[in-house]
C-alpha cells in the first residue's frame, strides 16, 4: 500500500495539481473579466510607414 501511495504522489499528483491550477485560473479569469481566454486580446493591424527623418538635435556640442 505504501508503494502505491508513493507512486501516486510522485507520478500523478503533480499533474493533477497543475491541471486544477489551470482550471482555477481560467475560471477566475472568465469570472472577473467576463472575457474568455480566446477573445481577451484584440489584434491591432500594423500600418507600414516610412521611417521618419530624425531632426538634428543641438546636443552638447562635444563633437
Amino acid at each position: 500500500m505504501r508503494y502505491r501511495w508513493r507512486e501516486f504522489r510522485l507520478r500523478y499528483l503533480p499533474a493533477l495539481v497543475f491541471a486544477l491550477a489551470v482550471f482555477a485560473a481560467t475560471f477566475l479569469w472568465e469570472r472577473e473579466t467576463g472575457a474568455t481566454l480566446r477573445d481577451s486580446a484584440t489584434p491591432v493591424p500594423a500600418t507600414a510607414m516610412p521611417p521618419e527623418e530624425k531632426p538634428e538635435s543641438p546636443g552638447l556640442g562635444l563633437s
